[in-house]
């Protein structure tokens, strides 16, 4: 792992926090624990070092640990509840946890700590769940939303149709 990667709070993630984290989505309340379970053990080697020691090769555990299709996220311990739940959680991204109010948005704003250097490039980034397509459409045509997941090809159609500046199209795949 990186040296020298902070927290939001302030404290330097090392080789333990690894292991708290594959800990925790290993555990039997883990949305993560199916697509785990080929881990049979995580050890922290030294202060930077975890090593996993798996029960088979497998030979999508790097793409797992860098984001690519499942995201992983690693957290402080500090960031759960004594009922292990988790409300306000503290990592080590380019955006730090502002507040969440359940069915309606979670707001993040940029770390300004953040281990690469210049980045983020955006001050604040607000998730609001849109369940309904025709909802997502009409706002990401006003402005009222300026990313949009899950518009069925015959709206991209009708928006490719009438290219924006401020519109870029990535393919993607329900999985």
């Amino acid at each position: 792992m990186r040296k020298g990667v902070k927290f939001h709070n302030g404290r330097e993630m090392t080789a333990e926090d690894i292991k708290w984290n594959f800990e925790r989505m290993l555990s039997p309340k883990s949305n993560f624990r199916g697509q785990l379970s080929i881990i049979e053990s995580v050890k922290a080697v030294d202060r930077y070092t975890v090593q996993l020691v798996l029960k088979k090769p497998w030979k999508t555990l790097l793409a797992l640990l860098a984001g690519s299709n499942t995201q992983t996220f690693y957290i402080a311990p500090e960031s759960e509840n004594k009922d292990g739940s988790i409300t306000h959680p503290i990592g080590t991204g380019p955006f730090e946890f502002v507040e969440w109010k359940t069915q309606d948005y979670i707001k993040f704003k940029r770390f300004k700590d953040y281990w690469e250097k210049g980045l983020p490039y955006l001050d604040e980034v607000i998730v609001k769940p849109v369940p309904d397509e025709m909802v997502r459409l009409t706002a990401i045509q006003t402005g009222d939303l300026h990313i949009v997941q899950r518009l069925s090809m015959t709206n991209v159609i009708e928006l490719m149709k009438k290219p924006q500046k401020d519109f870029y199209f990535v393919p993607g795949v329900e999985g």
